[in-house]
């Protein structure tokens, strides 16, 4: 084959492609083998953390509506490290500010 022809032109290109491709492919699972180990260690070192969730606490039975229902009250906290609230904490909270320092 002529080195001036296009078709010389065109198998040196595929050549010098497929080269490339081999020494990316030659880097990157070596890599892609060390960033896997290295997360699959990781994992085993995380924390589980412990959520407790709460929604629509109060006390049905409050005819101020500003109390949580009594059971919440005897709940040790301590064994979460966190409490989520979700809905409506007491019927009236924001109608009387004391209702804020109860919580």
């Amino acid at each position: 084959m002529n080195w001036n022809t296009k078709e010389y032109h065109t198998d040196r290109a595929k050549k010098k492609l497929r080269t490339t491709n081999t020494l990316k492919t030659l880097y990157l699972c070596p890599l892609a083998v060390i960033l896997l180990l290295t997360q699959c260690t990781n994992l085993a070192e995380k924390k589980t953390y412990n959520f407790i969730f709460l929604g629509h606490t109060y006390d049905w039975q409050s005819p101020s509506g500003n109390k949580v229902d009594p059971r919440l009250e005897m709940i040790d906290y301590n064994e979460f490290d966190g409490v989520w609230l979700g809905g409506d904490i007491c019927a009236n909270t924001s109608l009387n500010p004391q209702t804020f320092n109860y919580l």
